[in-house]
């Protein structure tokens, strides 16, 4: 199993490898934060006890008004965990924006599949940071289509 001290060296490779605009390291909670472009933080967070880690992006409050096809759409992601690549949604503590999760093995993994992990992660979150800003006045619910445009896939 990866100890943290092995995922820190891994992260100290990304930097140069993935070159995102800030790499910061929360010393004491095995946790960084990556600064991908200008709009875009996603966080990293190693669980060693577990031998994971977690990527985590807000993705904003939905729109005021209808949130429950919003919602719908969200719980319907998670349901599909089988073909998300373990994929979730959720609200953060304050209950106001969502927030998209992915975790993964951290078993042998190497700087390169690190780099891809994120890539796709990040590429998943715009998609769906634009579905959640553009679901006011959304009346139907999102075809299955348009929800898996925006999985990752394992």
């Amino acid at each position: 199993m990866m100890e943290l001290e092995q995922f820190e060296a891994l992260m100290e490779e990304l930097g140069p490898v993935l070159d995102p605009l800030s790499l910061t390291y929360y010393q004491g909670k095995a946790t960084w934060s990556v600064q991908i472009d200008e709009d875009t933080e996603l966080l990293v967070d190693f669980v060693a006890a577990q031998g994971t880690f977690v990527l985590s992006c807000e993705l904003g409050a939905p729109p005021a008004g209808d949130r429950f096809t919003l919602y719908e759409l969200l719980l319907r992601y998670n349901y599909h965990w089988n073909e998300t690549g373990a994929g979730r949604m959720a609200l953060d503590a304050n209950g106001g924006n969502i927030v998209f999760l992915f975790e993964r093995s951290a078993h042998a993994i190497d700087v390169t599949q690190l780099t891809s992990a994120l890539q796709t992660f990040h590429d998943a979150a715009l998609g769906w940071r634009a579905l959640v800003l553009a679901s006011a006045g959304q009346q139907a619910p999102l075809s299955s289509e348009q929800m898996h445009a925006h999985m990752i896939r394992a």
